[in-house]
Parts: structure tokens; sequence; C-alpha cells
């Protein structure tokens, strides 16, 4: 902390291997998150069936869009001006009590709301049941948007240890509340109250934590909601978009299929997100570093950046990808049983479309808006929504749940490509096509010869030995020294 009571990074670390610590340190987290999610997944899909987990799935679905427009964009737009003003504590304090008495008040709201009325949700779906878990929710809403407030203010300062510990935190109560009410016999209203809990507990820590960072104050507080809310609502609107979009597949099997047809759908849903914790870790650190180098107007820290995230992201999303998408049928199998196999094609196409999303545009897919321009980014979204919003309307009434999973794979390398195409033209970002054509078309012919010689040896065999010979190829040919030793850095600080 500075003498006037702001920020500085740390003196004497590399801003290479702070940026490694930072992603290590939030990717830890979510895997966290992620477990326990895939664990609460596993027990209800073993012990209470595809029925019950689609009717998870669909309260947390509408929960998560509710959200949406509930936070106002105000944690994006905390995290921003924080960045820029973390060395000034007077600035950071007017921001930051700003957008939790936003959100104090709109999360009041919601409760009383959805508490009394959710039915003006549910009766959108044919699924009982729905109404009553929403109700049980419903106390939920002030302590996850002052929540979401509270960790713009760490991204923002770059105190990424708070942030995820309050990950972990929040994944451990909702573990343990969870699963403790679902061997009790409470079902599926036992994992929503679970949902509940863990924020409870999550924005208690971080309330706790942040006062060291922020005194809360009203002092200005009519122009800084101004600045917060026209901000803020770019991020809205940009953020709601590529959200719903990420929900819609979802959305339009509740609506034209079953709870049980949910449930399948969710379990490939949930396995090929596993493929988003590495570069959503990325994005966050790339969306303040962004701010902060396009404020200095430090545009060669800044390329470098954006071309490291996207060519780390790229070797291990597709090296996990390839070794899932290999051996997908053991897996989805051996954890949820024979009954989850229709959950198989639709994993491997949501799987290709999630690891190109994320090596080429969710790890640096808040950088457009850091600049000041979330109106491009919520153009691209828009056009994501349009693309899989109408594939989805045609191809699941034929194809069922894997005509979602193709609308998906067509929205997710669509905006993509477009998104790379924004970082051309407005961060004068210069990609190396050369080196992701190399990587991407060496994966898609190990895909090849893989299904090829699945059908003539024993496919775990073929399985590992393209992944070895693919890994290996990566590290001698595409690999920099640099590359490698900050490989090193990161795996021995999540180690």
């Amino acid at each position: 902390m500075l003498a006037g009571g702001g920020f500085r990074m740390v003196a004497g670390v590399p801003e290479s291997r702070r940026f490694a610590v930072d992603v290590s340190m939030l990717f830890v987290a979510s895997i966290a998150s992620v477990m326990v999610g895939f664990v609460i997944v596993v027990v209800m899909g073993r012990y209470l069936g595809p029925g019950d987990l689609g009717l998870y799935r669909m309260t947390s679905t509408v929960y998560g869009i509710i959200m949406l427009g509930a936070s106002m964009g105000l944690p994006a737009a905390v995290t921003k001006y924080t960045a820029e003003q973390r060395g000034d504590r007077t600035a950071v304090n007017l921001y930051v009590s700003t957008g939790i008495l936003l959100s104090l008040v709109v999360g009041i709201c919601l409760t009383l709301l959805m508490a009394v009325f959710p039915e003006l949700v549910s009766n959108l779906f044919n699924m009982p049941g729905l109404a009553d878990l929403l109700r049980v929710l419903s106390p939920v809403y002030p302590f996850a948007l002052v929540g979401g407030v509270l960790l713009g203010l760490f991204n923002g300062i770059r105190e990424m240890k708070y942030y995820a510990l309050s990950v972990v935190i929040q994944s451990g109560v909702m573990a343990v509340v969870t699963l403790g009410l679902i061997v009790a016999g409470a079902g599926v209203a036992g994992a929503v109250i679970g949902i509940a809990s863990s924020w409870v507990a999550s924005t208690l820590y971080l309330l706790l934590m942040g006062r060291q960072f922020f005194s809360f104050t009203l002092e200005g507080f009519v122009p800084t909601t101004k600045s917060l809310m026209r901000f803020g609502f770019q991020m809205l609107t940009a953020g709601a978009v590529n959200d719903i979009n990420n929900e819609l597949d979802v959305l339009f099997v509740g609506f034209f299929l079953t709870s049980t047809d949910v449930g399948l759908y969710a379990v490939a849903v949930m396995v090929s997100r596993f493929f988003g914790l590495i570069p959503l870790s990325v994005q966050k650190i790339t969306y303040a570093a962004t701010s902060s180098h396009w404020q200095e107007n430090n545009h060669t820290a800044l390329h470098e950046m954006i071309d490291k995230s996207m060519k780390y992201c790229s070797v291990l999303l597709l090296l996990g990808g390839l070794c899932v998408t290999f051996f997908a049928y053991p897996i989805i199998i051996g954890l949820f049983g024979g009954e989850f196999q229709a959950a198989i094609l639709p994993l491997q196409i949501l799987l290709a479309g999630m690891v190109i999303r994320g090596g080429i545009g969710t790890s640096v897919g808040g950088s457009i808006a850091a600049i000041g321009r979330p109106d491009l980014s919520m153009w691209v979204n828009t056009v994501m929504l349009v693309i899989n919003g109408s594939l989805n309307l045609v191809l699941i009434p034929p194809f069922g749940i894997t005509g979602a999973a193709l609308a998906t794979f067509v929205s997710l390398v669509g905006g993509a490509v477009l998104y790379v195409g924004l970082l051309v033209k407005h961060l004068y970002f210069k990609v190396d096509y050369r080196w992701l054509g190399k990587i991407y078309g060496l994966a898609f012919i190990c895909f090849v010869i893989f299904t090829m010689g699945a059908t003539v040896a024993d496919a775990t065999l073929v399985g590992i030995i393209i992944l070895l010979i693919f890994a290996i190829i990566i590290y001698s040919q595409l690999l920099s020294s640099e590359d490698k030793n900050l490989f090193k850095d990161l795996i021995h600080s999540i180690v």
C-alpha cells in the first residue's frame, strides 16, 4: 500500500512471474469450485437420476440469468476503475462503496420478488417443482451481488489470494451443505440450499478481508453511481448476451425436450466446461492488466501478454481436450453409469468448441472491454447469440441434445474468429497465424488418426500413444525456451 493509501504492485517481482502466480491461484481455486460442482452432479446423477439432475440444472440456469441483469455490470466496472485508480484510496472507497450499496438494494428487492412470485419465471417451463426451488434459493441475491462487487475490488487491485480463497471457501461450504442435505434426504432442495449457503459464507469472508482495502463512504454517491452505471450498463449488455448465449442450449433443451434430456445434456456441458477454467482464470488477469497497459500506452507489453495467453491456453486446452475426447466413453460410463451414454457425443462436440474458443478467445476475452469498448464485445456476443439460437431452433427438434451441441459448437468457433479480428483492428495486435495453424492442425490430425486407429486396435493404447507424440512435438517444436521456463514457473506456482 502506498503512503497516500493507494495500492501498488509488489516490488521486485517481474510482471510475467506475477501473472503466472495470479493465474495459478485462480486456476487452483477454480479447480476446487468445478470439482465440487462435478461431485454434486455425479452424486445427484447416481442417486437421484437424470430427472432431478435436470431440475437442479434448470434452477441454477434461471438463477444465473437473473443474476446477469441484477449485477448491472457493477463487478466489471469496479474492477476497471479500481485497476486504473489503485493509487488513489479515496477513489477506490467511492467506487466500492457505491457498488455495494446499489447491489444490496437490488438484491433485497429480488429476494422479496422471488420469494413471493417465483411462478413469474417457472411458468415458462413445464417442470413441476421449479417454483419451489426458486423460492428456496431467493435469499441468495443480496449476498451474491455484494460478493460480486467485492470480487471486482480484489481483481482490480490484484490481490488475487483473497479472491482465490473466497472461491475455495464458497466451494467448501457448498460441498458440505449440499452433500450433507442430500444424504439426509433433502434431495434437489438440499443442493439449492447449498448454493445460497456458499454465497453467504463467501461474502462474509470478502467483507471481513475487504476492510483493509476500502472504507465505506456515501460521499460522491450520485456522480460515482453515474460513472459505474454508464460503464456497467455497457458491460452488462455485453456480458448478459454472452452468458445467455452460454445457457441458451440448456434453455432450448428444457423447452423442447424433457428434464431427463436436460440432465443428460447437463453432464456433457459440465464436463466440457472444465475447459473454461484455465482461459477464464487467465481472462481475470488479462482484463485488469489490459486496462493498466492501455492506460500507460504500453502496447509492447500488452501485445506480448495477449500472444502468450493465446498460445499457452491453446497448448493446455488441446492436450486436455484430446485426452477427454479419446476417453469420453469410459469417463462418462464410469462416473455416471450406462444411462448417461447419450451424453458422450454431445460432450465431444462441445469439447471442440470450448477448446477453440478458450484458446484464442476467452483467455483474452476481456481485453476489448478493458480499453473502453465493451460495445464491440457485445456485438460479437450478439452475433453468437443469433447463430446459437437459430441453430438450436432448427437442430434440437430432429437431433435432440446432439443438435444443441452442434449449435453451440458453431457459435463458439464463430465468436472466437470474430473476437480475434477485433483484437487485430482495435488493439493493433499481430496474430501468430502460423503458430496457431500448426498446433490446431496437428490436433485435428491426431483426432483423425485416433478415429481410424481405434477401429483396428485398442482405443486406449492408441489414444495414449497419440497424446504422448502430440505433447512431445509441442514441447520440442512449438515452445521457445522462454515459454518452457514460464510453464515451469506456472507449474511450480500451482504446486
